[in-house]
């Protein structure tokens, strides 16, 4: 299957013996000082966060070569939706095939309660909805949805990325790297699939909760 659509991805898998390396999509984007992007001191005053409630997490990264990666967590059931990439040639023309993969595994104790943290913050809570650096366009973009319990929050980030989503984001990167065996024997999907997973996780994490 060669494609051109779906993925960004934090981490690639560690490569094992006798298989072919998942690569990374692009590399991390770099932070944007505050001082360069104008970020904007989150407004928001945070409220009492149930901190034992039910999590659904959904993570998706859009870039504009690729499309949309995903990682979406229901209390501690994880699905991620990533892509591999393998050189090819066709005559003397070289390109990139793409493959799309669905893994899906169970987080550690630990790491639940790692993941939590990041999301139960009150700082986390207190974010605005978006972060935008109106200096760069390329259409990259990440966005985190969260519910507890009957609570939910988005926050949308354009090449801005505020410190409690840099403290998320190191929670997925360290989650990703920990399951790396379960990445690398993920079995393909094509467009279609990886498509409506990212779009009914989505869907799912908003209705979950309400928004305030």
């Amino acid at each position: 299957m060669r494609s051109s659509v779906l993925a960004v991805c934090l981490v690639a898998c560690s490569p094992s013996e006798g298989s072919t390396p998942i690569q990374a999509a692009t590399a991390d984007i770099p932070v944007v000082p505050p001082s360069v992007s104008g970020a904007p001191v989150a407004s928001a005053t945070p409220s009492s966060v149930p901190t034992t409630a039910p999590l659904r997490f959904v993570w998706t990264g859009f870039h504009f070569e690729f499309g949309t990666t995903l990682m979406e967590v229901d209390g501690r059931e994880v699905t991620e939706v990533f892509t591999e990439h393998r050189p090819a040639i066709d005559g003397t023309e070289r390109y990139t095939e793409v493959f799309h993969h669905r893994a899906r595994y169970r987080l550690t104790g630990t790491e639940a309660s790692r993941l939590r943290g990041s999301l139960a913050s009150d700082a986390f809570w207190a974010l605005d909805a978006r972060y935008i650096n109106h200096t760069i366009d390329d259409g990259t973009t990440q966005t985190f949805t969260v519910t507890l319990g009957s609570r939910s929050k988005e926050v949308y980030c354009y090449h801005q990325w505020p410190e409690p989503v840099l403290k998320l984001r190191r929670t997925i990167r360290d989650i990703q790297k920990a399951h790396a065996a379960e990445r690398r024997v993920a079995p393909e999907i094509d467009d279609e699939q990886a498509a409506a997973a990212v779009k009914r996780a989505e869907a799912a994490a908003k209705a979950a909760g309400r928004t305030d």
